[in-house]
């Protein structure tokens, strides 16, 4: 799921690139503080993905709760309809047959079929537009609809008056429509009405069901609340720390406590320019040029270059970074 991008993961232990560089530089900075700031910002970071995956959680809850609602009071309008539908419902027996079309009785499956066919047929081929009456079965008006569509087109049914019934015949007319088969779906749309009752009664119990569960759930407050906000107030403490005493130290030399040379080695502060022209392999030769080696320079910019790794005439010239103050990072670097 986490590697499909599966938003809804609720937690995963990772290091991202822009966590690793923080925890580089805070070990580079030699100052404890740096490396408890990395430590809360990684896992302030991972608790707000928490909290925003509960908010979306919560959210997702609350609209299915919604949706469901809107089911049931549409099954419900619905039963009510089809239960009224039944109260005047004259069923139709197996081996017994009654149908009218245009004012004809039919008592045979077939005939009726066809009457009704050719009727469809005489008012859809004429784009006959709205709503009549073109027979009738089990104590049911059938009906025919035509409508004029946009771009000269045209449409129509014809179906049986009962609560969210299907059409009989369609136009433009199927060509492999079953002609015969008109009569068979008219007497089971009458003689279903119980069995939709029931399935939409299923419907009702389902999502109500759904609710029960959802209610259970919606609402609920997020689990590490405590621990998000009890370490994004240690995180705040630290960082007001660090920006107080930056800021007391702003356009000061580098504290003997931002240096971490190793020991024996000479040791340099260097100022390197943001804007200089000259790249860091230029920058790394001019520096290192008449210094002998081992040697460990403490580099001070006043940007934010990129923690990089350079070679130095073959041989590795390795920089940590790590922010002294809004202005001025510094970058420990060895050849």
């Amino acid at each position: 799921q986490a590697m499909s991008g599966d938003s809804s993961v609720r937690s995963m232990e990772d290091v991202s690139e822009a966590s690793a560089f923080e925890m580089a530089a805070a070990l580079a900075s030699g100052d404890e503080r740096y490396l408890k700031l990395a430590g809360l910002k990684g896992d302030v970071e991972r608790l707000g993905r928490l909290y925003s995956a509960h908010q979306r959680d919560q959210k997702n809850l609350r609209s299915s709760k919604h949706d469901s609602e809107a089911v049931i009071k549409r099954n419900v309008e619905m039963v009510e309809q089809l239960k009224a539908a039944v109260a005047k419902r004259q069923p139709i027996k197996a081996g017994e047959f009654a149908g009218v079309v245009d004012g004809k009785r039919f008592d045979s499956r077939d005939d009726f079929s066809a009457a009704l066919f050719a009727a469809f047929k005489v008012l859809a081929e004429s784009y006959t537009a709205g709503e009549q009456v073109v027979g009738e079965i089990g104590g049911f008006d059938i009906k025919y609809h035509g409508i004029e569509l946009r771009g000269s087109n045209f449409a129509a049914e014809v179906s049986v008056d009962i609560p969210d019934s299907h059409p009989l015949i369609n136009f433009p007319i199927d060509p492999e429509m079953s002609v015969a088969g008109i009569s068979a779906r008219a007497a089971n749309q009458v003689n279903g009405l119980d069995r939709e009752i029931t399935k939409r009664e299923g419907f009702i119990a389902e999502h109500r069901e759904k609710i029960e569960k959802i209610n259970r759930r919606v609402g609920a407050s997020f689990p590490e609340a405590a621990e998000l906000a009890e370490k994004s107030e240690a995180l705040a403490a630290i960082e007001a720390e660090l920006a107080a005493e930056s800021a007391s130290q702003e356009g000061g030399e580098l504290r003997e406590a931002d240096r971490v040379p190793a020991a024996a080695e000479p040791v340099d502060d260097v100022m390197f320019q943001a804007d200089a022209t000259e790249t860091y392999s230029d920058a790394i030769d001019r520096i290192f040029a008449d210094r002998p080696k081992p040697h460990h320079v403490v580099l001070v910019s006043k940007s934010n270059p990129i923690l990089t790794a350079l070679g130095y005439k073959h041989q590795p010239v390795v920089m940590h970074e790590a922010k002294i103050n809004k202005n001025k990072y510094v970058h420990h670097m060895k050849a």
